[in-house]
C-alpha cells in the first residue's frame, strides 16, 4: 500500500481472483442455463397472454373476509 496525501493506493494480486473465477465458472454456467430457461418460460407466458387477448395483471392484495 502506498500512501499519497489522503489517498491510499492499493494493489491486488490477480492470482486469487483467477482461482475464484475458475471455481465460479461451473456455477456461472449452471445459473446461465437456469436464467435461459426462465427467460424461455416467461416469453411463453407473454405469448400465451397475447394470443388469448387477456391482459396480464400483477398479483392482487387479498383482504381477509370479516
Amino acid at each position: 500500500m502506498q500512501a499519497v496525501a489522503n489517498r491510499r493506493i492499493c494493489r491486488l494480486r490477480p492470482e486469487p481472483f483467477q482461482d475464484l473465477d475458475g471455481w465460479l465458472s461451473t456455477y456461472r454456467h449452471l445459473w446461465e442455463d437456469r436464467f435461459d430457461q426462465l427467460d424461455t418460460y416467461l416469453q411463453q407466458l407473454q405469448q400465451t397472454d397475447q394470443d388469448s387477448g387477456v391482459p396480464r395483471t400483477g398479483p392482487t392484495e387479498s383482504t381477509p373476509d370479516e
